[in-house]
């Protein structure tokens, strides 16, 4: 029997990325059941203590990038370069889960920007993760004020539901672009906003 699937590679390494408050440390905690003392810092970058999940999994848990400041998306631009010269694959950088929060008007930023632009040069896939759905519904609910308070609480829920999937696929997607046609992406949302 043929079957045409790919055997990752083992153990898988995943590099996490994105901006300071995206969730990025708090997935890892909560997908991986993980405590605070092992997503804590040490003098070295978070980004080269690796955290292994079983003999399967490495994640790589970056520094949050700051508007303005470069000094962590240098290095994490340098742990990918220095990853993917790397002779033994497994040592490779397999995955960037890269984190959006969606509770800003303009989520995509330069420094997403740059990452893409790095992931595609090095030929590392990519997921988008975004996070903080709730307040995006909320950044759409006040701008919807006027038509919500016409409506019935179930209603105006709905609409807002609606109008904030539409402004998702209209205004954000479409700034994924560069990733590929159709990028792989992921929304997570949790009662508190993550």
């Amino acid at each position: 029997m043929s079957t045409n699937a790919t055997t990752l590679p083992r153990p898988l390494r995943i590099l996490l990325g994105g901006a300071t408050g995206t969730g990025k440390s708090t997935t890892l905690a909560r997908v991986f059941e993980l405590g605070n003392q092992e997503l804590a810092s040490a003098k070295e970058p978070k980004v080269h203590q690796p955290l292994k999940y079983g003999s399967d999994l490495i994640m790589h848990d970056s520094e949050g990038f700051q508007s303005g400041v470069d000094d962590e998306l240098k290095i994490f631009r340098h742990f990918v370069l220095d990853r993917c010269q790397a002779v033994d694959f497994k040592d490779r950088v397999h995955l960037i889960w890269f984190f959006v929060a969606l509770n800003t008007p303009r989520p995509i930023t330069s420094g997403a920007q740059k990452i893409f632009e790095l992931a595609l040069e090095m030929r590392i896939p990519i997921l988008v993760v975004f996070t903080k759905w709730r307040a995006l519904e909320a950044l759409v609910r006040g701008r919807m004020t006027n038509v919500v308070s016409t409506l019935s609480p179930d209603a105006a829920a709905e609409e807002v539901k609606q109008k904030t999937i539409s402004d998702f696929k209209v205004h954000i997607l479409p700034q994924l672009a560069p990733l590929g046609a159709r990028p792989p992406y992921i929304v997570l949302h949790d009662e508190d906003g993550t």
